[in-house]
């Protein structure tokens, strides 16, 4: 090779450059990724399509009521002990009421306890 070709081989444009082989692979490898998610997505549309036409179909000719859907229907109701009336958040139970109390206490505590920070005072000056 002459010292031209040398030459070139070095700059970052050149295609023979090691690091532009290696971003024009990494870049052909994204794209079959990219492709490759593309073709699922389109599968499982497909899929969703071909079941909701099916269903439909099933709905016109009467072979098929919602009774289905009553049987997942508790997943969108409110919880049984939801509904029940109660003060304030019932969840926590003694133990927890207690130390939040205690921790309350001790900020009170604190902020009583203390005056301003220690650097406060003297940093205006």
């Amino acid at each position: 090779m002459s010292k031209i070709g040398k030459f070139l081989n070095l700059k970052g444009f050149h295609p023979s450059n090691f690091r532009n082989q290696e971003r024009v692979w990494q870049k052909e490898n994204e794209q079959k990724k990219r492709r490759k998610l593309e073709d699922e997505r389109e599968k499982e549309l497909k899929k969703e399509a071909d079941m909701q036409a099916y269903n439909r179909l099933q709905k016109q000719m009467g072979l098929k009521d919602d009774s289905l859907k009553d049987s997942v229907r508790f997943m969108y109701q409110a919880p049984q002990g939801a509904d029940q009336a109660g003060g304030g958040n019932d969840s926590e139970d003694d133990a927890v009421k207690a130390f939040k109390r205690r921790m309350a206490e001790r900020q009170g505590e604190k902020q009583q306890g203390q005056g301003p920070a220690p650097g406060e005072e003297g940093a205006r000056g």
